[in-house]
């Protein structure tokens, strides 16, 4: 990457084969081109070719060598980025599960049982990459290895980002390895190995007037140890990606400027949300082209900066930033801070001029004993990072003469034999200052001209007689023959300029391309239709286990899973509820064939209050993998970057006892090393209720001591902390058990009693500022046993689409109504025409989830509101792209599966629009 760097800057848009299909990724890599980027980078997830051990993948959407060969063919550099872990809110950020039911592996550190699978898949996609590095037959100019391992706890990062750097170099690649820090740590995101080179992700407030100078910093370091500042993840305006190249970025990475979509059971879920978030099929944050391929405001703001790029070449690649404390305002601009330049090779400067404040800005720059404009008043709007350049050799395009200085920004500029051509732009009136050599002609087109011996300043406006779209024109001759013709026109137009013709002439793009896009309602004829699903059908295939097991210990690593079990009441004893254990994502649970609710615990335990004193509790659980985190975080079990799917218990609970009162409490200054033992000589004990003790101490840190006793009828017994707010350490009989806090109020203590009838519990409770400890309860039942398992994945899930009886099918109208806790089938056939694009699909409703398979695809997955819904995050909640791709001109079969997923009431799909894509 260093030899491109070193005649060209990377503007590098992400874009990711993953989440388009294969016939769109032409559109897509164009778009991107046209949008005046000339590098994409490129994420390859592991579990998207393995999706079961050894079931290796690269065909169709997954033909990783059809999509490298069309990035080359667009003439496209990319940065590939293999993993083994990728982030990219992926399920699993690329991981495949099947590791994880490895309990004794560590992901993401130097543990040979992980390394000698990621070695497997190194084996096959590294080979790929190698094929298309540039100067071979692709455009591949760097890999990463791993991705943002600064915000992960390995232990030994240097051995482990060793041994990824080793097996990439096995292969034979020549290009640079680099790895890319998440939260500005060097040494936490690469271990400082050698041959591998650190680059930084930023994602701060795009209005963040100090961020220059926190950039700037690691500029300075990273040149230190003779490396590039290279950005391969940031916000996606333009106006911050300028900013970003005044502190001399190299490569200028916004992440997921091309949006997509999760199909399939891809989506993951991390802790974005209070605490977990599910993220949506629609994969969009605002990037300059959309999901369905539609071009946003982005996309010509990228063209006017690629065009400012290209416009220097080797000139801009090399130069240097540097605080431009020459440079003054009038009046002061970016509080007081000296604005960045870069220092051209070539001579003289680009000076950036970012405006983070709430109003325009009208300034004057001021230059030694020099000031400009002169005859115009300089603007720079709000959220616009202006570029002014100022003493700049013409010689920079092979002209005679000096460009002292343009509020005009410079666009595309062509160079031919004898003629160079430039076009520069403004929103409104701007001036060019040039010094000409004598004798030198000058021919002006609707621009005002001043003349002072050798240096003339041209100045225009964008608009002409209140319209705009004029261009302005300049023509100056040389004494050599070689002539120099300067357009002046509009910010707008110049965006939408494709080229500069040979006899001096511009072409503009479609003006289409222009707008966000546009989708219009198209009504398609669908005939609906709906059966009821039996759930307890697909169970009669499920296979009996001693216990439940994770899903992906079965098997079943995305999509569904059914746990059912029959517990004995045989006393009829008095039911309280039903205690879930290490529950995720999507749990629903029925208790002889009545629904008592949906919920998505986060991979702790979960409890349904469950009135009932039948002697038979014949109980299913419908457990659903949205996803697997991609981002490790100790919040809740789920979100642990190993954390397995399902449910690992089930507890019947017939009593719940309260045991606030009787306690004892040791107030302390700080935690003991060692759990203190009760001594009730010592007068330092408090007798008291459980976290009633007063102090004025802040935080509140202390003991609190009790001795319960637990029936024998019973044989779980779990502690819940209802309400506590605080952070708590549980001890039973002096031994450790688990942290509390408001995300985990459940504690089973069973394993710790082993058979005794007693224990002494102790709670560590350190508060702050009145934060309370929760009410604490025992709750005390039995396990459920006789269980049985069973799973469909995606294609499963096809098939039974598929296998519905006609019979039992009804045609229905919306809006359409199910009863709580019913999952079904609706169905129908979609008739396009010809010129039929892509469709967008917005079903509207309350308390029902869906899941739309497309032609025998899963497209997408959709909560509508409802009380029990998660947070989602990620794009577009209730919106599913079906593209045109996937169609066909004789029947397009639409399968929805519904899930009526609130207890309290039953769910109602109000209809589902459909807007045909316009592109």
């Amino acid at each position: 990457m260093e030899s491109i760097l070193i005649i060209n800057r990377l503007l590098c848009s992400s874009l990711f084969y993953f989440r388009i299909p294969n016939g769109l990724w032409q559109d897509r890599l164009r778009k991107v081109k046209d949008a005046g980027y000339n590098c994409i980078d490129v994420y390859f997830p592991w579990n998207f070719h393995e999706m079961s051990e050894g079931d290796w993948d690269f065909n169709g959407d997954k033909d990783i060598k059809t999509f490298l060969k069309m990035a080359a063919d667009e003439g496209l550099w990319v940065v590939a980025r293999p993993g083994p872990y990728i982030c990219s809110e992926w399920d699993g950020g690329g991981l495949p599960s099947y590791l994880y039911t490895d309990r004794n592996m560590v992901v993401r550190d130097n543990d040979s049982r992980y390394l000698d699978h990621v070695s497997r898949w190194f084996d096959q996609v590294i080979p790929v990459l190698k094929k298309f590095e540039q100067g071979h037959n692709g455009s591949i100019i760097a890999i990463q290895l791993e991705n943002e391992m600064d915000f992960y706890h390995t232990k030994d990062r240097e051995g482990y980002i060793s041994a990824l750097r080793d097996m990439a170099e096995k292969h034979h690649i020549s290009v640079p390895l680099f790895a890319c820090a998440g939260q500005g740590d060097l040494y936490g995101a690469t271990g400082f190995t050698e041959r591998v080179m650190p680059a930084c992700n930023f994602y701060p407030n795009d209005k963040d007037p100090n961020f220059e100078s926190i950039a700037y910093d690691y500029y300075e370091e990273l040149q230190q140890q003779n490396y590039p500042l290279c950005v391969t993840e940031t916000n996606r305006t333009h106006f911050f990606l300028r900013r970003l190249l005044s502190v001399g970025t190299k490569l200028l990475g916004p992440y997921n400027q091309v949006s997509g979509t999760d199909f399939g059971f891809t989506n993951s879920i991390n802790n974005w949300g209070d605490p977990v978030a599910f993220l949506t099929s629609d994969y969009d944050f605002g990037g300059m082209v959309s999901p369905e391929g539609l071009l946003r405001k982005e996309h010509s703001e990228g063209r006017l900066l690629g065009q400012f790029i290209n416009a220097f070449g080797s000139s801009l690649a090399e130069a240097k930033s540097q605080p431009d404390e020459g440079i003054f305002f009038e009046p002061t601009m970016l509080d007081g801070h000296s604005p960045y330049s870069l220092q051209l090779v070539e001579g003289g400067k680009a000076l950036f001029l970012p405006n983070t404040g709430d109003v325009d800005q009208y300034i004057l720059i001021r230059k030694g004993t020099v000031s400009f404009p002169v005859q115009t008043v300089f603007k720079v709007p709000v959220c616009r990072c202006q570029i002014v350049l100022y003493d700049v050799p013409l010689a920079t395009w092979a002209c005679p003469g000096t460009l002292k200085y343009s509020t005009a920004e410079l666009g595309l500029v062509k160079t031919e034999k004898k003629q160079r051509i430039m076009i520069f732009h403004t929103e409104d009136r701007a001036e060019i200052s040039l010094k000409l050599p004598k004798n030198t002609k000058v021919d002006v087109e609707d621009m005002e001209v001043a003349q002072d011996d050798d240096t003339w300043i041209f100045s225009f406006s964008a608009m002409s007689d209140g319209v705009e779209g004029a261009i302005k024109r300049l023509s100056i001759g040389f004494e050599d023959g070689t002539s120099l013709v300067i357009f002046g026109m509009s910010r707008a137009n110049a965006a939408m300029v494709s080229e500069i013709t040979s006899s001096g002439g511009v072409k503009y793009m479609n003006r289409l391309s222009e707008t966000e896009g546009k989708m219009n309602s198209k009504k398609f004829h669908a005939d609906w239709t709906y059966i009821d699903i039996n759930e307890r059908e697909w169970l009669m295939k499920s296979k009996q286990v001693s216990q439940p097991l994770a899903l992906e210990d079965a098997g079943y690593f995305r999509g569904y899973g059914w746990y059912s079990s029959l517990y004995l009441n045989d006393q009829s004893q008095h039911v309280e509820g039903v205690l879930l254990h290490k529950a995720s994502d999507v749990v629903s649970l029925y208790c002889n064939s009545v629904y008592e609710g949906t919920s998505t615990p986060g991979g702790g335990f979960v409890y349904y209050p469950l009135k009932n004193t039948k002697e038979e509790l014949d109980f299913i659980i419908r457990t659903e993998i949205w996803g697997h985190t991609n981002f490790h975080s100790p919040l809740l079990p789920a979100l642990s970057i190993n954390a397995l799917k399902g449910i690992d218990g089930l507890t019947v609970v017939h009593k719940k006892a309260e045991l606030g009162k009787g306690w004892s409490y040791l107030p302390l200054n700080e935690e003991l090393s060692e759990v203190p033992v009760l001594d009730m000589e010592d007068a330092a004990w408090k007798k008291t209720n459980y976290d009633v003790f007063l102090t004025s101490a802040q935080p509140k840190k202390g003991y609190y001591h009790k001795k319960i006793v637990v029936e024998t009828d019973f044989s779980d017994h779990i502690l819940h902390f209802e309400g506590i707010e605080s952070l708590a350490k549980l001890f039973i009989d002096g031994e450790f058990v688990e942290y509390v806090n408001p995300l985990q109020p459940y504690v089973s203590i069973s394993e710790y009693l082993d058979g005794k009838q007693s224990c002494t519990v102790v709670v560590y409770l350190e508060q702050y500022y009145g934060e309370s400890g929760g009410i604490v309860s025992l709750l005390s039942g039995n396990v459920a046993h006789h269980w049985s398992m069973y799973g469909m994945e995606e294609q499963e899930l096809v098939k039974a689409s598929k296998l519905q009886s006609a019979e039992g099918k009804v045609e229905v109208s919306f809006p359409f109504k199910t009863v709580s806790g019913q999952m079904g089938w609706l169905s129908s056939s979609l008739k396009f025409s010809d010129s039929s694009g892509s469709i967008m699909m917005f079903p509207k409703g309350k308390n029902v989830k869906l899941s739309i398979f497309f032609n025998d695809r899963l497209v997408g997955r959709v909560w509508l509101p409802s009380k029990s819904r998660p947070e989602f995050r990620g794009g577009g909640q209730y919106r599913v792209y079906l593209p045109s791709t996937l169609a066909n001109n004789s029947g397009n079969q639409l399968h929805i599966l519904t899930e009526a997923i609130e207890a309290a009431e039953g769910a109602v799909l109000e209809g589902i629009e459909f807007r045909e894509v316009i592109e």
